[in-house]
Order: C-alpha cells, then sequence, then structure tokens
C-alpha cells in the first residue's frame, strides 16, 4: 500500500509560513523601535550640544556641515552595531549548528545566513539610522551662532 504524507507536508509548509511572518513582525518592530530610541537620543544630544554647535556655526562652519553631525554619529551607531550583531551571529549561528550537526548530513546546516542578508540587514541599518538623524540634523541646522555669545 502507498501512503501519501501530504497532510503532515501541508502541515510543516504552513508552519514555516507562520514562523516567517513571525520573524518578519519582531524584525519590524525592533527596526521602528531602533529608529526611535536612536532618533530620541540624537534629539537629546543636539539639545545637550547646543552651545557646542553655536560656537562651531560662529567660528564658520556651514549650516549643511552642522546638520551633518547628527548624521554621522548614527552612522557610526548602526555600523558598528550591525558589526557586533553579525558577530553574535556567527557565535549562535556556530553553536546551534554544532549542536544539530548529529541530526544533519555532513556539510548541511540548520542557521546560515546568505551574503546578500548580510547586505540587505547593513543597508536597512544605515537607512533607518539616516532618517531617525534626519530631525536632529534639522534641530541642529536651527542653531544661531548668537546663542554661544548669549552664554557668555
Amino acid at each position: 500500500d502507498v501512503h501519501t504524507r501530504a497532510a503532515d507536508i501541508e502541515r510543516v509548509q504552513r508552519m514555516n509560513r507562520n514562523l516567517t511572518a513571525i520573524y518578519w513582525a519582531i524584525a519590524v518592530i525592533g527596526l521602528v523601535g531602533f529608529s526611535l530610541s536612536l532618533g530620541a537620543n540624537l534629539w537629546a544630544n543636539v539639545d545637550r550640544k547646543r552651545k557646542e554647535l553655536s560656537v562651531l556655526r560662529l567660528v564658520g562652519f556651514r549650516t549643511l556641515d552642522i546638520a551633518w553631525f547628527p548624521v554621522v554619529q548614527a552612522l557610526y551607531a548602526a555600523v558598528l552595531g550591525w558589526a557586533l550583531a553579525v558577530g553574535l551571529y556567527q557565535l549562535v549561528a556556530w553553536v546551534i549548528n554544532k549542536m544539530m550537526a548529529s541530526q544533519l548530513e555532513a556539510g548541511q546546516m540548520v542557521c546560515r545566513l546568505l551574503p546578500h542578508h548580510y547586505q540587505i540587514a547593513l543597508a536597512l541599518t544605515c537607512v533607518a539610522a539616516v532618517l531617525s538623524a534626519a530631525l536632529a540634523g534639522l534641530r541642529s541646522a536651527r542653531v544661531e551662532p548668537s546663542e554661544s555669545l548669549r552664554d557668555l
């Protein structure tokens, strides 16, 4: 007798689709949380450094130069955070694959990302960082040079 396992295969595929949807929901929530947190931090940083930014304006820095400070700061944080996350992922993936090696054939892996996955993650992280820093950059561009003179 021939028995089909189509129902079991369909159940596993449905579970895979559901887990993928859950993964993407968590990833989007994390990206939004990262953006809001970084944006609020950079906004507060501009408020703390108003005097220093106004001195820079007073000595001749252009408005665009001042606006780039939070953006560059956000890009540094994003790239370093991405590098740390990739390093942690590599470690965890190695541990998972090592634990599951006895259940797999030689050369197979349970946990693996392709190079373009890393590139997509870096691009999304940098875009989110720049967008979250844009408001802080606009706020820093509005700092007047005269503000440094008022505090003297």
